[in-house]
This record gives C-alpha cells, sequence and structure tokens, in this order.
C-alpha cells in the first residue's frame, strides 16, 4: 500500500470522528452512515451531492463492536456526486468491519485534489469473518490530483462494480484501479490511468480475487504499465488471482528519451495462481519495454523464504505489439508453471521472444515456460527468440562458455514453442484439415491444432462428390503454393516463427458450361413456347429464317460451335426460303 494512504487508513476512532462530522441530509455536505447506540443508519439522497473542502463526500461504516451481531449501513445517491478537496482524501470511503457497509451512486462520480485523491476507497475486514464493503456506480468514475497521485478505485476486501468508464489523472502517479487481497471488481466501460508513472491496473492478491473490465485498460506516461499483477503464495489454495480484459491492453510512454519506458502487462509470481485472459491486442508503445513481461520466483531474495509452487496463464486472443520486446520470460523456479497463449502474432520491432533466465532444466520438463502462438515475426537478425537483460549475463565466468549456455537454452526453447495451425476451409465441396506426417492428428494446445518448428504437416481433405482438389497453399493475404510429396500430399515444412495458414482450391467436375450458341438456342426455342401460349392451341406461330452466302455454309471438321445453328438452318432453309409453322407444345409441324 503506498506511504501516503495511512492518513486515509489512520486509526478507528479517528476515521469514525470523520464519519461522524456529518450524516447531514444537505447535498453539499458529508454524506454519512454507522452506528449510533447500536441501531443501523441507512440514508438516501434523492439529488446530487456536491461537496467541497471536507474529507470525504459520501462515508459508510459498519463497525459493530468484537463479538457482536453484525450490522450494516448504507448510502444512496439517487444522482451525481462531486467532491473537492485540497489535501489527501476520499470521494467515497466505504468500510465494513463486522458488518456490511455500502454505497450506491446512480450516476457520475468525480473528484478533484491538490493533494492524493482516491475516487472510492473500500475496506473489508472483521473480527469473526463477516465484514464487507461495496460500492455501485451507476456512472463513471473520475479521479483527479493536480500536484500529486490520483486513484480512480482503491479496493482492499470489497466489492466494486462500475458501470462506466474509470479514468485517473495524476502528476507523479495514477491508477485507474488498485485492487488488493479478495475483492470482486466490474468495469463496464474503459480504465484509463495518466500521470508520469501510470499504471492502468494493479491487482494483488494473496486469497481470490476476480477483476472483469468490459473495455479496454490504457495508460500514458513516461513510464507506462497497462496492467501489473501480483500474486503470493496465499493464493494458491484460495483460487488466486483471475482478470478479464474485453478489448485489450496498451502502455504508451510520452517521453522521446531513451529513459521512457512502456510495459503492457508486468506479471509477478511468487508462488499463487495467476490469470489473465485478454480479448484484442496487447501494446507497448516503446522501444523500452516489454507488451507481457513475466516474472516467477520461489525464493525471496531478501529473506530467502520459498514462496512454494505456483502457476501463471496468460490468454492473448489478438495479436501482442511491441516496439521494444515481444514478451520477456524471467523464470526462476523449476516448479513455477508458466503458460502463454498469443493467438495470432507477436510482432516486436526488437526481439518477439526474450528469454532471462538463471535455470533451466535439461529434460523436458513439464513446468519450463510453454508458448502457444500462431506466428512470431521475425526481428531484422532472422531471429524469433534471443536472449534478453543483460542483467543475467554473467552465466558463466567463461564469456565463450557463457555463450554457449545461452545459446543451448534459446535453442531448447525454441523447440517447444507451439505453432497454430490455421486452417480456412472452402466455401462448398468439402472440408480439409491438417495432420501430422503420419496421418495422424495433430497435439493440442488450449484446443489449437499445433506443430513445432521444422515439422512436416501434411492438408488432407474430405472432399464432396464431383469435387477435386487442384492447388493448396499457406499464407492469410498473400498465398504459397504448398508442395506434394512422393505419395502425392500437399506439405508444409513449419518455418521458423510459424504463421501456418493452409487453404485449397477446389473444382466442381460435375458443371457443364454450354457454348454461347447453344444458349441461343434455348433462348430462341424459349420465347417460341413463351409466344405460342399468347395464341390460341390452333394457331400456329411462324418463324422465317433466310440465307445467303458464307453464313450458309456448314461448319468446317472441328468447328462444332456452329454445329446446332447450321442444323436448324439446314432444316428450314430447303427450297432457299423455307416457312417453318410451330404450334404450342401440343401441336406437330405442318408440312
Amino acid at each position: 500500500m503506498k506511504a501516503w494512504k495511512i492518513f486515509l487508513s489512520a486509526p478507528l476512532m479517528l476515521m469514525l470522528l470523520a464519519c461522524l462530522q456529518g450524516n447531514a441530509s444537505a447535498a453539499d455536505q458529508t454524506v454519512t452512515a454507522g452506528f449510533e447506540e447500536g441501531q443501523e443508519q441507512h440514508v438516501t439522497v434523492n439529488e446530487d451531492v456536491n461537496v467541497d473542502g471536507e474529507i470525504n463526500a459520501i462515508c459508510v461504516e459498519a463497525h459493530a463492536p468484537e463479538n457482536a451481531e453484525d450490522k450494516s449501513a448504507s448510502v444512496v445517491v439517487n444522482g451525481n456526486v462531486t467532491f473537492t478537496n485540497e489535501a489527501s482524501a476520499s470521494a467515497v470511503y466505504v468500510e465494513g468491519r463486522n458488518g456490511n457497509a455500502s454505497a450506491e451512486i446512480s450516476g457520475d462520480l468525480s473528484a478533484t485534489s491538490n493533494g492524493n485523491i482516491n475516487g472510492v476507497e473500500t475496506w473489508g475486514h472483521s473480527y469473526n469473518g463477516n465484514g464487507e464493503a461495496s460500492v455501485t456506480i451507476g456512472g463513471s468514475v473520475t479521479a483527479e490530483s493536480r500536484s500529486s497521485n490520483a486513484t480512480g478505485i482503491d479496493s482492499d476486501t470489497g466489492s466494486v462494480h462500475v458501470t462506466g468508464d474509470v479514468t485517473a489523472k495524476g502528476v507523479s502517479s495514477a491508477y485507474g484501479v488498485e485492487s488488493y487481497s479478495d475483492n470482486d471488481i466490474t468495469i463496464g466501460g474503459n480504465v484509463k490511468a495518466e500521470a508520469e508513472t501510470p499504471t492502468g491496473m494493479y491487482a494483488y492478491s494473496s486469497t481470490k480475487s476476480n477483476i472483469d473490465v468490459k473495455g479496454s485498460i490504457s495508460a500514458t506516461g513516461k513510464y507506462s504499465t497497462g496492467l501489473q499483477l501480483f500474486s503470493s503464495e496465499e493464493a494458491t489454495s484460495s483460487g488466486g488471482l483471475s482478470v478479464t480484459v474485453e478489448n485489450g491492453i496498451r502502455a504508451t510512454s510520452t517521453s522521446t528519451e531513451a529513459d521512457g519506458r512502456a510495459n503492457g502487462i508486468s506479471f509477478y509470481n511468487g508462488g499463487g495462481k495467476l490469470m489473465a485472459n485478454i480479448n484484442g491486442d496487447v501494446e507497448a508503445n516503446s522501444a523500452s519495454g516489454d507488451a507481457i513481461g513475466i516474472k516467477t520466483d520461489r525464493t525471496d531474495g531478501e529473506t530467502g523464504r520459498n514462496f512454494g509452487d505456483g502457476s501463471s496463464k496468460i490468454l492473448v486472443h489478438g495479436n501482442v505489439i511491441s516496439d521494444g520486446v515481444g514478451v520477456a520470460l524471467d523464470t526462476f523456479g523449476e516448479n513455477t508453471d508458466v503458460n502463454v497463449l498469443v493467438e495470432n502474432e507477436i510482432k516486436a520491432k526488437k526481439v518477439g521472444v526474450a528469454i532471462n533466465r538463471t535455470w533451466f532444466a535439461d529434460d523436458e520438463s513439464e513446468t519450463e515456460p510453454k508458448l502457444t502462438v500462431w506466428k512470431i515475426n521475425l526481428n531484422d537478425k532472422g531471429n524469433a527468440v534471443e536472449w534478453g537483460n543483460s542483467d543475467f549475463d554473467n552465466v558463466s565466468e567463461d564469456e565463450e562458455e557463457g555463450e554457449q549456455y545461452k545459446a543451448k537454452i534459446i535453442a531448447n526453447f525454441e523447440k517447444h514453442i507451439m505453432y497454430i495451425i490455421k486452417v480456412e476451409q472452402p466455401s462448398e465441396g468439402g472440408t480439409i484439415k491438417a495432420v501430422d506426417k503420419d496421418g495422424n492428428a495433430l497435439p493440442k494446445s488450449f484446443d489449437f491444432d499445433v506443430a513445432h518448428e521444422g515439422d512436416k504437416v501434411i492438408l488432407k481433405a474430405n472432399l464432396a462428390k464431383g469435387y477435386k482438389l487442384i492447388a493448396a497453399y499457406n499464407g492469410e493475404g498473400e498465398k504459397v503454393p504448398l508442395l506434394k510429396d512422393k505419395n502425392g500430399n500437399y506439405y508444409i515444412i513449419v518455418p521458423k516463427g510459424g504463421g501456418v495458414y493452409l487453404s485449397v482450391e477446389l473444382k466442381d467436375t460435375t458443371k457443364h458450361h454450354q457454348s454461347h450458341n447453344d444458349d441461343d438456342i434455348e433462348f430462341i426455342t424459349d420465347n417460341l413456347e413463351a409466344e405460342s401460349q399468347k395464341n390460341n392451341d390452333t394457331e400456329p406461330v411462324s418463324i422465317f429464317f433466310t440465307t445467303s452466302g458464307s453464313g450458309s455454309e456448314a461448319p468446317k471438321t472441328g468447328d462444332v460451335s456452329q454445329v446446332a445453328p447450321w442444323i436448324v438452318i439446314s432444316l428450314v432453309s430447303v427450297g432457299g426460303i423455307a416457312g417453318l409453322e410451330i404450334n404450342n407444345k401440343k401441336n406437330k409441324f405442318k408440312k
């Protein structure tokens, strides 16, 4: 917790006095709810609340004495809340201690201060396990500090649900959302942070926490981080930390100097469970930084305490984009499981994957870091994976031996990358799938067909009757024809960096295409029948053809395009000009 928050979470008596100063129904004073002589308090305000210069705009505390019966307190505001303060404060403060404390605002919450400012702060803790704090905002949350730090949502053991966006603007630092242990947080819109050192969302958990952002997360500043996650060993048994973001993550450094930095997602796993599920892209706009950085450690470097086993999963259903490193892995601890999915491409200017590690198993241990990706764009040196931070270069006192060691680690990691094999199904005529060199189904990772660099992948078709496979390709957009092996199978060898996207061209061999002159005859016949319908059944329709010059000549050998018209003309032109009388379909030709 940041040091400046000690003032806000001061001893119980100080905070209780602060909250009980108002309990006013007027919309320009702090609206409070607590306990008075053991009685519950529930306050409703049916107008906007505008508070200037107070410690809080809304203050709710449920503080039953130890071992006493739980109580509840609540504030409901049917309108907007605007809060202005010159010092450090929280616009909405909700604390449940042996009781349930809640605040509900139907509109927007706006908080501004010249000091440190929180839009919402929650605390839920108890003597007997029943303390709860919850906040519901029907609109958006904005917290702005003109001189220091700003946090939109600061939740320490609580439940927070915001319908709209959460925005924090600070000078030194800004956090869109800060979540500590045992939280349930839902943001219906986007989460944004702007400052010199902004973090879109920071989430720590030693117990179970769930966070769901329906929009995007973004951070803009000199040293920016989109999503920062930490989980300790205590979270292993309780379910761990789970974060879902529906519309991508972006971190942007505003500095043009070399010291600027942007990290899209920063993971630190101290032996707990971490899960991040991201729909959309993860992007880091800075030459220094990682789109995704994962660090795991089983041992505390200062105390030597063993954190225990842990697991980290990050699923990106989009692209990973970076001006620096795409995915950086620093995994220390042989029993710490790391599993990364990038459903589309890793596009990084420096390198797609950087490995920073002081340990790597010689065998194929299941706890080695796993990467599943469709494609890794190669850098200007033609590499998909490189050794990372120079802090880890001292792997050996002998320089040559050290370089050999690093090369071995890179080669070991590259051969284990699982590249997604994508298949574009034809619009008609059957289906296709990718199989291994022996014709067996490919292995799966996150329900995707995958293969390793250098593997032979064969295209297998299951065609409908009358369809023929005439060509097969690899590539999305620009398509490259596949080769055929000695058995007649179309195949591809998975290239360095992956990017396999298979498609086919099929031909329907049952279709017969008639010539232009055949179409003309059908057109004439159809029109003759239609014309006959306009007359009675006994009156014939006469069509006359005249022939002259070369037009009456029979078609030459091999010229089938003129056969049908020549036959018709021959039938109707005996004696120079012949009359052809046509009755409807019930009559015969008359002599």
